[in-house]
């Protein structure tokens, strides 16, 4: 008996100290027996765009399993976002209302039964009003003029490192605005029809940084095009008028009448003598007869070799210029006297005649005028002067009105004589005054029935036609009669010219030609202007009416004609 209690209580003993044991092995680590720790699903590839007082925050979606809101914490901040996947790879949260600066974000979401994700820190930056500052509209090089069209020539886009778009407006003719967008990698941009001198706006638009999403205005830039491109004047207008008080240019067999406006300015053959004062003849001037009235805005001479022998050619020279020349006459080359008698100045300087074959010089805005006078008042060698070649350009060139002292009505048989309801184009058509008041309002009238109708006018003179102006009836009053179609026709002999009826098909038949056929606005204006274009010399016009807005009748108060008389 006492052998099998000795044999049991070692066994007991054991027992005993293992429960003891165990029970303070499990006190120790009770807390780590409560089950798993869960971690919602995640946001992944974490990445912090700048934007302007604001950042977004963007994370791809495919860990983000059930979580349903993101928390972001900065600071002492914290902004919380509804997460609804709806199938999207990446989810976006805008942070906004931030300074300017660089911040430090912690990121971290949570499941619908409020398990929190692990936490993540994304760093990035919000831009403003400082990086704004730093900021420029994309830069223009210049603006130049080529082949009618204005050209803006842009800085290279590494100067405007994030400017994006670039949007210009312009002033165009119709007096209108243009609107077009540049990108950065344009380098010209062409501005078709455009106003000279009218209003030219760029702004830029930058992104916010090199991690930027937003888009940022920049100021406005306000800037003036340029100025009309100069057109040159046509040489074969071109006359010397031969004023008395003039150099005629023709010593030693110079002949400036057939070489001075030749288009040749080369020194050689009869052309090195186009023009020649002739000894101790500084100072000197000649007049000359553009046929045109023109803005002079550029002059070039073409002058004697000066390797050869450069004492005949100018070193200062002037320009002057006028619209009539009735009572301009000088008695000598005086700029006093020119002053006196309506010259005006446009142009006083040098020019390099000691070392230049040929010479320009541009000539600042001024008048209007029909005649120059050049005037040269030194020389390399201070005797005499020499030119091969002149010439000019300018601005607002029209063509010279002829003459209506000449004009004469035909009275062809086929002819309207236009004289209906006591009109009288005889006395008051080509007077001068366009006006709708008194009896010139009834210059022209056709009489009712009468489209289409024409009638004939003697120029008096031969004759380029260039451009037509024609005076009507008040279109706020009455513009039934006022024309909306028209044709002008030439010929230089009426012998044989009649036509029966106020058709083209016989009209052509007769040896007239069409000059001008088109519309016009009497519909809405008094006075409609139309350029012809270059046709053949003429000296009998006739008007043809085709549609007016009424449908049976045409007035006319006034007529005008522009052209070059041969």
């Amino acid at each position: 008996m006492q052998t099998k209690f000795l044999n049991i209580f070692p066994f007991v003993i054991i027992l005993l100290i293992t429960a003891f044991g165990c029970s303070d092995m499990e006190s120790n680590y009770s807390q780590y027996l409560q089950g798993e720790k869960v971690y919602a699903g995640k946001l992944d590839s974490l990445e912090v765009f700048s934007g302007y007082k604001r950042v977004k925050i963007t994370g791809m979606t495919r860990f983000l399993g059930n979580s349903k809101e993101c928390i972001v914490e900065w600071e002492d901040q914290s902004r919380t976002f509804t997460i609804d996947k709806l199938g999207k790879e990446r989810f976006e949260m805008i942070v906004d209302n931030l300074q300017e600066r660089s911040y430090e974000f912690k990121v971290y979401t949570k499941d619908i039964n409020g398990n929190k994700s692990v936490l993540q820190t994304a760093r990035g930056r919000s831009v403003g009003d400082i990086f704004k500052s730093t900021q420029q509209t994309r830069r223009v090089i210049g603006v130049t003029v080529e082949d009618g069209d204005a050209v803006v020539n842009w800085a290279d886009k590494a100067e405007s490192e994030y400017v994006i778009f670039t949007e210009l407006s312009y002033d165009n003719n119709k007096n209108e605005v243009t609107k077009v967008v540049i990108s950065p990698d344009d380098l010209k941009t062409s501005l078709i029809n455009w106003k000279p001198l009218g209003k030219m706006e760029r702004i830029s638009a930058i992104r916010s940084g090199v991690m930027g999403f937003d888009t940022i205005y920049l100021e406005k830039v306000e800037s003036e095009l340029p100025a009309p491109p100069f057109d040159q004047l046509n040489k074969s207008l071109f006359s010397l008028e031969r004023m008395s008080d003039d150099n005629p240019g023709t010593s030693y067999g110079a002949d400036p009448v057939k070489y001075l406006f030749d288009g040749d300015g080369s020194w050689s053959g009869n052309d090195a003598f186009g023009y020649h004062s002739g000894e101790n003849a500084i100072p000197h001037h000649f007049t000359i007869d553009l046929g045109v009235t023109a803005q002079i805005r550029k002059c070039r001479l073409d002058l004697r070799d000066p390797k050869n022998f450069a004492g005949n050619n100018p070193t200062e020279v002037e320009l002057w210029g006028i619209m009539d020349i009735t009572n301009a006459e000088t008695s000598e080359s005086s700029a006093t006297e020119f002053e006196a008698k309506g010259w005006k100045l446009l142009y006083q300087g040098s020019v390099d005649g000691a070392n230049s074959q040929s010479v320009e010089f541009d000539v600042a805005t001024g008048p209007d005028v029909r005649y120059l006078r050049y005037r040269v008042t030194k020389t390399v060698g201070g005797k005499g002067a020499q030119l091969t070649e002149m010439t000019f350009w300018g601005q607002n060139i029209q063509p010279l009105a002829l003459n209506k002292s000449l004009f004469k009505l035909v009275g062809m048989s086929g002819d309207n004589p236009g004289t209906s309801y006591g009109a009288d184009p005889v006395k008051y058509l080509f007077d001068g005054d366009g006006s709708w008041s008194g009896s010139d309002a009834y210059g022209y009238h056709s009489g009712e029935n009468a489209v289409p109708h024409h009638f004939t006018i003697d120029l008096g003179v031969v004759a380029q036609i260039q451009k037509c102006r024609l005076d009507l009836r008040d279109p706020k009053n009455f513009a039934g009669n006022n024309p909306t179609l028209v044709e002008l026709w030439g010929i230089m002999d009426i012998t044989n010219a009649e036509t029966s009826a106020s058709t083209a098909t016989e009209f052509e038949a007769k040896g007239w030609k069409l000059l001008f056929r088109g519309p016009v606005d009497g519909a809405n204006k008094q006075s409609v202007e139309f350029n012809v274009e270059a046709g053949p010399n003429i000296r009998y016009l006739r008007y043809r009416v085709v549609e007016t807005v009424g449908g049976k009748g045409a007035q006319l108060t006034e007529m005008t004609f522009y052209g070059q008389v041969e």
